[in-house]
């Protein structure tokens, strides 16, 4: 049973901000050589993509506030599924260049929702 869009909308919040907080003060040098961080980090950005994938899938209303879903989406597809091929520079470039917009649009949405059903 699909879960409403806040749910999901949380879930990409929660996931982005453990990506920023496990990588905080990081380089790519420094991530590339902390396999703990790494593993974190892959596994955070499976739930974003995950998450947007059904939260479009059931909520498609949500499309225009991520356009680049489906690039999340994909890597999330190569991490779960062609783990082989995970390029750290690849994972650093999302990190750095992606996951901080794409928490603060998901939160922005997130508390307009929240605002909406309160004053409802």
């Amino acid at each position: 049973m699909p879960r409403d869009a806040e749910r999901y909308l949380y879930d990409v919040v929660d996931a982005c901000n453990r990506v920023l907080e496990y990588t905080a003060g990081f380089t790519l040098e420094v991530y590339s050589k902390d396999r703990l961080t790494r593993d974190a980090v892959e596994r955070c950005l499976e739930i974003v993509g995950e998450a947007l994938r059904q939260a479009l899938q059931h909520h498609p209303s949500l499309a225009p506030l991520f356009p680049e879903a489906r690039e999340i989406i994909g890597l999330r597809n190569i991490l779960a599924h062609e783990y082989g091929d995970v390029e750290d520079d690849r994972v650093w470039l999302v990190v750095i260049g992606r996951v901080p917009e794409l928490q603060s649009r998901a939160a922005a949405e997130l508390r307009r929702r929240e605002a909406e059903k309160g004053t409802a």
